[in-house]
Parts: structure tokens; C-alpha cells; sequence
């Protein structure tokens, strides 16, 4: 499963709690989990929506922003995201990572679901699937 979070880089950024992110800007596609759950993040952590500045970018250019330095933060899902700043040649330790169910919103993810009934039904094409993946 991976986690939606916001990733901002630790070096440079001074953002180490969503406190932190009062007045930086936030770049993600307006179709973005992570944008449209602002707002519940923002309210579970004590903070006004509009205390931070969006940015509405293309996918394919979050993580590069980011990487430039050209905005604060970005959402997105760990994994995915984790990868695409690794090749802009970001690391892991470069980057506070906060999950969103960890500050507050339990949100749980991309997630690969089967009903028990058709798992039952159809344990071959459950088994491939997964083989697959």
C-alpha cells in the first residue's frame, strides 16, 4: 500500500511539522489527493487553509520544482514520489517526509482490494494477480 504525504526537503527548508508550512508554497496537480485533501490536513493540524500558496503544476514537473527548489513542498505518494526525486538526484535523508495519517488524517492510500468471495472463487487469477505485481 502507499501512503499519501506531503514531501519537503529538510535541507535548507526549515519545515520540520505542518506548522512550518504556514507561508511556503505547495506544488500538485489540482487533481491531486494530497491538494484535495488539504484541508482536513490543515484542520488537524491547526492551521488555516489558505496558510500556504498552491502552485497547480503537471505531474511530470512536481518533483522536479521541488528538486530546484522552486517550491516548498510537494504531495504526493511516497513510493512514486520517493523515486522521481532520487532521480533528480535527491536522497531520502534530503527530505521530511509526513504522512498524512501520522499528523491527523487518516487516509489509507493506493491499495490492491479483492472481496473474500470472489478470492474464494477465483484463487488462480487472485495468485496471478499478485504474481504479476
Amino acid at each position: 500500500m502507499e501512503r499519501l504525504q506531503l514531501s519537503l526537503p529538510a535541507r535548507d527548508s526549515n519545515i520540520e511539522s505542518p506548522a512550518d508550512l504556514a507561508g511556503k508554497t505547495i506544488a500538485a496537480p489540482a487533481f491531486d489527493t494530497g491538494y484535495r485533501a488539504w484541508g482536513i490536513f490543515a484542520e488537524a493540524n491547526d492551521l488555516e487553509a489558505d496558510a500556504v500558496e498552491w502552485q497547480n503544476v503537471d505531474p511530470s514537473l512536481r518533483e522536479t520544482l521541488l528538486s530546484r527548489g522552486d517550491v516548498d513542498a510537494i504531495t504526493g505518494f511516497y513510493f512514486t514520489s520517493l523515486l522521481n526525486l532520487e532521480e533528480r538526484g535527491m536522497s531520502e535523508d534530503e527530505l521530511t517526509i509526513m504522512p498524512f495519517p501520522e499528523y491527523g488524517v487518516p487516509l489509507y492510500g493506493n491499495a490492491i482490494i479483492a472481496s473474500d468471495e470472489f478470492a474464494d472463487e477465483h484463487p488462480e487469477a487472485v495468485q496471478g494477480f499478485f504474481a504479476g505485481v
